[in-house]
């Protein structure tokens, strides 16, 4: 998690001038099916709006509705594709206990459903 108490970042852009580092999200969806989806992005609002009209990711476009149900902000880009890459690997049950504990993740209560079963 970001040490607020450290200053922002900055990057050198080509003429040389110094640019902040965008904050980096990891983010989980829960798809009309009761699917959970995981990702990351260093603009929230814009990827849910890119989610939401069908042109985020094959996967949710085929399970809309989906609605955010937890993020949280990583250092740089290294560490978001480590955590969604450790919350991919993870069970059902294993990523719904680690949001349930709500330690690292902010979450938005009431937006999981159950999966459905597949016989």
């Amino acid at each position: 998690m970001p040490n607020p108490s450290k200053p922002k970042p900055t990057k050198r852009g080509r003429g040389g001038e110094k640019r902040p580092v965008p904050p980096y999200f990891v983010y989980v969806l829960t798809c009309c099916d009761g699917s959970l989806y995981v990702g990351w992005t260093t603009d929230l609002e814009a990827r849910l709006g890119a989610h939401r009209r069908g042109t985020g990711s094959r996967y949710v476009r085929s399970r809309l509705p989906c609605e955010l149900y937890a993020s949280r902000v990583v250092d740089d880009r290294g560490a978001a594709l480590s955590e969604e890459a450790r919350f991919r690997r993870l069970t059902r049950a294993g990523k719904l206990a680690e949001l349930a504990a709500g330690e690292v993740w902010r979450r938005r209560p009431g937006n999981v459903r159950p999966a459905k079963r597949r016989d």
